[in-house]
């Protein structure tokens, strides 16, 4: 009896050290990913302190909103307030480092 309590500690033992293995390597692995380049439309929308600081930028497209990176391309984005944008990127976490953007028109419909 006391020999298969010990099989079965043991066994239970190296499962346990191999799943915190496979745990450990699909993390790195998550963290080694790319960032996804992607290209969104939507409109800017910029939030501003008392003072009319830029606190936050955000693009929201028909179905998300990304926040954008204050970076000197995401600084330029926020000049566009309240306008429809493409903008060509990367996003991770919903944060969007923007690559560069032009300004949507769109044309009346007569």
């Amino acid at each position: 009896m006391q020999k298969t309590y010990k099989f079965y500690a043991g066994s239970l033992a190296l499962i346990a050290i191999v799943m915190l293995m496979a745990s450990a390597t699909i993390s790195r692995a998550q963290d080694d990913a790319e960032p996804t380049t992607v290209t969104l439309t939507g409109v800017i929308s910029v939030a501003m302190d008392e003072e009319g600081a830029v606190t936050g930028v955000t693009l929201k497209t028909d179905t998300e909103t990304y926040s954008v990176v204050q970076d000197d391309e995401g600084k330029k984005l926020a000049e566009l307030d309240g306008k429809k944008v493409e903008a060509k990127g990367t996003v991770e976490e919903k944060n969007l480092t923007v690559v560069s953007f032009t300004e949507v028109i769109e044309e009346e419909v007569q």
